[in-house]
C-alpha cells in the first residue's frame, strides 16, 4: 500500500502582517534617526554657511579694496591729466593757469591719499601688502613733487613776468632782459629748494623694491624715477646757471668772448680745426657785437715772425715747422687748450699793425657746426649771397663755399670764411623773433651740446670757471680716482674725412687686471676735394702708472708697412699712449693698445673693492660706439648701469653703447 502524504498547513496571514509591519516599523525608525541627525552634521548645512561667508567676504573685499582701488585709478588719471595739463601751461607762458592746474591736482592728491589708506586692511598680506606700499610711496612721492612743480613755476612766473608777446612771438627789451638776469641771479635758493622737494620724491621711489612688484607697477615707478631724475638734473644745472648766466651774459658789466668754430669735420682734440675767430661781446643779455675772421686773417701775421716749436706730431705728419693759432688745440683738456689757444691769439693780434684788434678776453666759447645745424631746424633756413641754407645743407654748403665756392664769388682766400660771421648775424637776429616754444627749443638745444660737448666753455673768473666745470661743460679732463679711458683724435691733413669716418671704442680688462683699448677705423669716403685717406695721430689716456705692454697697428707713415713708434708720456695725471695710423677710402683699420693697469687699482680690485670706470668721450665726437667687456677676479654683486638678465651672476660685465655724452660705469663684488 502506498504511504499516504502528509498535509501541509497553510502560512498564517497574520504573522506576515506583523513582519512587514515590522519593517515599516524599522525603517520609520531609521528615517526618524536621520531627521533628528545634529544640523552641524549636514553637509548641505556647511555648503549654505560657505556660501553665505563667500558672499559676505566678497561684500567686504569689494566696498573696501575693489571700490576704493577703482576710485583712486579713476582719481590716479585725473590727477596725472593736470599735472600734464599744468606742464603745457607753463611752456606757454601761462603761469596762473600753470599754478591752477597745480592746486587742483594737489585737492585730487589727497581725495586719492584717502582712498588709497581705505585699501589697507588685515587682508593685505603678502604680495597685497607690497603692491599696497608701493602705491602708497608714489602717492606720497606725487606729493612731494607737486610741491617741487609749485615752486618752480612760481619763481619761473616771477622771473619772466614782463615779458610781453605780439603774434605769438616773444617782446624782450633790454631793460627787461636786464631785470629777467636779476631776478634769475636771486633764485638760487628757490631753485633749491625745488631741487630738495623732488630730492624727497626720489627718495621715496627708491625705497620702492621695485623685485617684489606687480610687472605693469614695476614699470611705472621706473619711468617715475627716470623722469623726477632728469628734473632733478635740469634743476641742478639751473642752480649753477641762477649762479654763473649772468655774469656770463654780462650783467651789469660788458662781457668780452674769443669765440671759436671748430669744424668736427676735420677732428681734432677740442672737437674740432679752428676755421673761424670771432669776438662776441654781450652786456645785460644781449649781444653788443660779433665780428668773425678766417683763423688764417691771424695766423698770416705771425708766418716768419713768431716762432714756437709745434707738438711733435703737428710737425711730423702736417710737415711744418711752426705752430699757430690753427693747431693751438692740441690738449684734450680745453681748459689746457683754452689758455694756448689766448696766447696765440694775443700773439698773432699784435703782430697785425693794427688790422686785428687785440682785445682783452674775459673767456673763450668754443662751438662745432651741430649748434648752428640745431639753430637752423628752430629758427628756419637763411639766405646769404644768393645762397639757402638749412639744418640738412649747412655742412656741405659752407665746406663748398670756404673750400672752392669763394673763388666764383670773387672772395678772397684769406676772407673765405667771413661768411659764417655773416650767417651768425642772420641767425642772431631771427632768434629775437622766437615765440615762447622756440625759445625753450633753443634752450634744450643749447643745454644738449653743452652735455655733448658741441660747445664749450672757458672762463677767467675762478668761480664762473668752477661752477662750469662741476656741470661738465668745460671740456677739462676728468679727475677719477678709478679706471679712466679717453680716445682722442687729432686728424692731420686728411681734409673734412671725419663726417665719413666712423670710429668703435673696445675696452677689454682680463681677470688678470691687464687692459687692452681698440679702435677700430672704418673709411667711408673717397677721394674728393673734401675727404681722403684717413691720417690721424690717436692718442690714449688712461690711469697715471699704467704700463704699456704692445701696440698693434701703429704706422710710420700713410701707406707705408714700417711699424710706427708708440709714445708714451704724462698729462694731466693721466698717462697717455699716442701712435699715428692711416686708412684708405673704403677700407678699415685698427690701432689697440695693451697694458696693465697701476698697482694700487689692482691691489683694490684683487680686495674685491668696487670698480669704477670713466669713459670720457672726445669733444666734437657724434656718437662712438663703446664696447666693453670686463672680466673680474670676482664674482659680481651689483652694476651700473645695469647688465642683461641672462648676463646676470657671472665675473663678467658686458656692455655695448654710444659716448654721445660721458660714461660712468660701477662695479660691486
Amino acid at each position: 500500500m502506498m504511504a499516504k502524504k502528509k498535509k501541509q498547513m497553510p502560512e498564517n496571514p497574520l504573522k506576515k502582517v506583523g513582519q512587514e509591519i515590522e519593517e515599516v516599523v524599522d525603517k520609520a525608525e531609521d528615517m526618524v534617526k536621520k531627521i533628528k541627525k545634529p544640523l552641524h552634521k549636514r553637509v548641505s548645512f556647511w555648503l549654505i554657511i560657505i556660501f553665505f561667508i563667500v558672499i559676505i567676504i566678497g561684500g567686504l573685499i569689494y566696498y573696501s579694496t575693489y571700490v576704493p582701488l577703482k576710485r583712486s585709478v579713476t582719481l590716479a588719471r585725473r590727477t596725472q591729466a593736470y599735472f600734464e595739463k599744468a606742464q603745457t601751461d607753463l611752456l606757454s607762458a601761462n603761469f596762473n593757469q600753470a599754478k591752477k592746474d597745480i592746486q587742483t591736482a594737489q585737492i585730487l592728491l589727497e581725495r586719492l591719499e584717502s582712498n588709497v589708506s581705505r585699501l589697507d586692511s588685515p587682508l593685505m598680506v603678502g604680495y597685497l601688502r607690497n603692491q599696497y606700499n608701493a602705491i602708497e610711496n608714489i602717492v606720497a612721492a606725487t606729493k612731494e613733487f607737486s610741491d617741487g612743480l609749485y615752486l618752480l613755476t612760481g619763481l619761473t612766473q616771477d622771473v619772466l613776468s614782463n615779458i610781453e608777446t605780439k603774434n605769438g612771438n616773444l617782446i624782450i627789451s633790454s631793460e627787461q632782459r636786464r631785470e629777467i638776469l636779476q631776478k634769475f641771479s636771486k633764485k638760487t635758493p628757490e631753485l633749491n629748494g625745488a631741487k630738495a622737494q623732488i630730492d624727497l620724491s626720489l627718495l621715496r621711489l627708491k625705497s620702492i623694491q621695485i623685485s617684489k612688484l606687480n610687472p605693469n607697477l614695476a614699470k611705472y615707478v621706473l619711468s617715475l624715477r627716470t623722469k623726477l631724475s632728469l628734473l632733478r638734473n635740469f634743476l641742478d644745472k639751473s642752480v649753477s646757471l641762477s649762479q654763473s648766466l649772468p655774469i656770463l651774459l654780462g650783467l651789469n658789466h660788458e662781457k668780452t668772448y674769443l669765440f671759436l668754430l671748430q669744424n668736427n669735420n676735420e677732428l681734432r682734440p677740442t672737437g674740432g680745426f679752428i676755421g673761424t675767430v670771432g669776438i662776441l661781446k654781450v652786456k645785460d643779455g644781449k649781444i653788443i657785437s660779433f665780428l668773425t675772421h678766417n683763423v688764417y686773417d691771424y695766423d698770416k701775421y705771425a708766418h716768419k715772425k713768431l716762432f714756437v716749436s709745434p707738438p711733435k706730431p703737428i710737425k711730423k705728419y702736417l710737415k711744418v715747422d711752426g705752430w699757430y693759432l690753427r693747431d693751438s688745440n692740441w690738449s684734450p683738456d680745453f681748459v689746457e687748450a683754452a689758455k694756448k689757444i689766448e696766447w696765440f691769439y694775443h700773439k698773432e693780434s699784435s703782430l697785425s699793425n693794427g688790422n686785428l684788434a687785440n682785445e682783452k678776453i674775459d673767456g673763450i666759447i668754443a662751438v662745432t657746426p651741430k649748434i648752428v645745424q640745431d639753430f637752423l631746424g628752430i629758427v628756419g633756413a637763411v639766405e646769404l649771397n644768393s645762397f639757402i641754407f638749412n639744418k640738412d645743407n649747412f655742412v656741405d654748403q659752407l665746406q663748398y663755399l670756404v673750400e672752392t665756392g669763394y673763388k666764383k664769388q670773387n672772395v678772397p682766400y684769406w676772407q673765405r670764411k667771413n661768411i659764417i660771421g655773416d650767417l651768425a648775424q642772420k641767425l642772431i637776429k631771427r632768434t629775437e623773433n622766437l615765440n615762447i616754444q622756440g625759445w625753450l627749443n633753443l634752450t634744450k638745444s643749447i643745454f644738449n651740446n653743452l652735455n655733448q660737448k658741441q660747445i664749450l666753455i672757458y672762463s677767467k673768473d675762478a668761480v664762473i670757471q668752477n661752477l662750469i666745470e662741476q656741470q661738465n661743460w668745460s671740456g677739462a679732463l676728468k679727475k677719477t680716482a678709478g679706471d679712466y679711458l679717453l680716445v682722442v683724435d687729432a686728424n692731420l691733413a686728411s681734409l673734412k674725412s671725419n663726417q665719413c669716418v666712423t670710429r668703435d671704442i673696445k675696452y677689454n680688462l682680463n681677470a688678470d687686471l691687464t687692459a687692452r683699448v681698440e679702435i677700430n677705423y672704418k673709411n667711408n669716403c673717397a677721394f674728393t676735394w673734401k675727404s681722403t685717406r684717413y691720417r690721424t695721430y690717436t692718442r690714449v689716456y688712461v690711469p697715471l702708472g699704467s704700463k704699456l705692454i704692445k701696440t698693434t697697428g701703429a704706422m710710420e707713415i700713410d701707406r707705408s708697412n714700417k711699424t710706427g713708434q708708440t709714445d708714451v708720456m704724462e698729462e694731466n695725471k693721466k698717462t697717455v699712449f699716442g701712435a699715428f695710423i692711416s686708412i684708405e677710402p673704403h677700407e678699415r683699420g685698427t690701432l689697440s693698445f695693451e697694458y696693465k693697469l697701476p698697482n694700487y687699482l689692482v691691489n683694490k680690485l684683487r680686495s674685491g673693492g668696487e670698480y669704477d670706470l670713466y669713459c670720457q668721450k672726445q669733444a666734437g665726437t657724434l656718437k662712438d660706439r663703446l664696447i666693453l667687456d670686463l672680466k673680474f677676479p670676482h664674482k659680481i654683486q651689483s652694476t651700473y648701469p645695469s647688465e642683461p638678465r641672462k648676463y646676470w651672476g657671472d665675473n663678467k660685465y658686458r656692455l655695448s653703447t654710444n659716448l654721445e655724452t660721458d660714461k660712468e660705469i660701477k662695479i660691486g663684488f
